[in-house]
């Protein structure tokens, strides 16, 4: 996260919303304290919050450390709310989101450990709107076939089927 507050600081019209807990918190409100037009920590939010701020940003993003391992091996929500948003994901290239982002062209793949790499791509989206375009829709049309409530109920649904016979 320090690397990424970084990086936003050092882009012009970039802003970073933030939400949640966590070990950094500090950190966080005394970038925000020093960058207000830069950083915006909001703290615990509701489900409805965060799906209003999804909606309201030009991109989200999941960068998850791979300690502990299981975080490899989790898509969370994050992708599907990005998705469902129809904005660009962006995501680290060692979990499964990353899986998912490729298949579906939906976002960027990015290391968050070069704080350089990292600036090129959030200045790409900046420069390039009908690619952020393109990944928004990729993602949207992605939610609508494979991950929408719709079709995961019925999935569920044969899952439960299957194994109760």
């Amino acid at each position: 996260m320090e690397k990424i507050i970084d990086v936003v600081i050092s882009i012009p019209n970039v802003k970073l919303i933030i939400a949640g807990t966590g070990d950094l918190v500090n950190y966080i409100k005394n970038k925000e304290s020093n960058n207000p037009n830069k950083i915006k920590y909001i703290g615990q939010i509701s489900y409805f919050e965060v799906l209003r701020y999804t909606i309201d940003s030009d991109a989200i993003f999941s960068i998850r450390d791979n300690v502990p391992p299981v975080q490899k091996f989790i898509c969370g929500s994050k992708f599907l709310e990005a998705i469902m948003a129809g904005k660009p994901f962006l995501v680290n290239s060692n979990c499964s989101a990353a899986v998912k982002v490729k298949k579906h062209k939906c976002g960027l793949i990015i290391n968050p450990h070069n704080k350089e790499d990292f600036k090129k791509m959030i200045l790409k989206l900046i420069d390039d709107k009908l690619l952020v375009n393109e990944l928004g829709t990729n993602g949207r049309l992605a939610y609508n076939k494979y991950y929408s409530w719709e079709v995961m109920n019925t999935r569920l649904l044969k899952f439960y089927e299957k194994i109760l016979i």
